[in-house]
């Protein structure tokens, strides 16, 4: 198997993104890496999993505080794929830490919040999708899971 550097984190290369973090020292090991890759060393992030109870709608959830730099950040577990797309565990992880580069600001608890909510997490999404596929040599095409449209 290849081993990829990462600072000074070595990782195992992969053709696809991990799917369900099979252990928690996986989990911290792809969120030092991550932290990395996105310049987000100087933050402490705790991580762990979530039940859906906690938090219903949300298979990753993160709370922060930019002036601490500080964050515990969770995915849901046991893991729930009934996505048309393919929702893996390590996206959620990319995404929920995209949150603490461009999702500190607040919206108004408004329409126009509401807005601003929904078309931020889009571009999030998006983003995480594209780290994905830059890591992984992925095109938008292998997000597609086909069978849960017959």
């Amino acid at each position: 198997m290849e081993l990829a550097q990462i600072g000074s984190i070595v990782m195992p290369m992969s053709k696809e993104p991990v799917h369900i973090y099979k252990d928690s020292a996986e989990l911290l090991k792809s969120l030092e890496e991550w932290k990395h890759r996105l310049y987000l060393d100087s933050w402490i992030i705790c991580a762990g999993k979530h039940d859906k109870e906690d938090y219903p709608d949300e298979n990753g959830h993160i709370e922060f505080d930019v002036s601490s730099q500080t964050a515990k950040l969770t995915l849901l577990d046991p893991w729930v794929d009934d996505r048309i797309e393919k929702h893996y565990q390590e996206e959620v992880l990319v995404h929920e830490l995209l949150h603490l580069k461009i999702g500190f600001l607040k919206p108004p608890e408004n329409m126009e919040g509401t807005f601003f909510d929904v078309m931020q997490h889009r571009l999030v999404y998006q983003m995480a999708h594209s780290l994905i596929m830059a890591k992984y040599n992925l095109t938008p095409e292998w997000f597609r899971n086909d069978e849960r449209c017959r």
